[in-house]
């Protein structure tokens, strides 16, 4: 049970954009650069100058987001029923 609610959350977490609960991180961005030569994934400056992460075209804008919400919230299912 537990590695499925890791799972779900680790997933929701990323789509949502969670600050500090994803798996998309600075340092992850960073790797990207060293191995892949796609510009729009890497790491650029700012307004500040401080170095921006650029949003994963999988996070979803902020009414795709409530929307999602709404139905999980909604979402029933039998008691002791299971997916896998």
């Amino acid at each position: 049970m537990h590695i499925k609610k890791n799972f779900f959350e680790n997933i929701i977490k990323t789509i949502l954009d969670v600050h500090g609960k994803t798996k998309d991180n600075a340092k992850s961005i960073m790797d990207v650069a060293e191995i892949c030569d796609r510009q729009e994934l890497h790491l650029h400056p700012g307004p500040s100058g401080k170095p921006v992460k650029p949003k994963a075209k999988f996070v979803l804008p902020v009414d795709k987001r409530r929307e999602l919400c709404e139905w999980i919230k909604e979402f029933q299912m039998p008691d002791g029923y299971c997916l896998i």
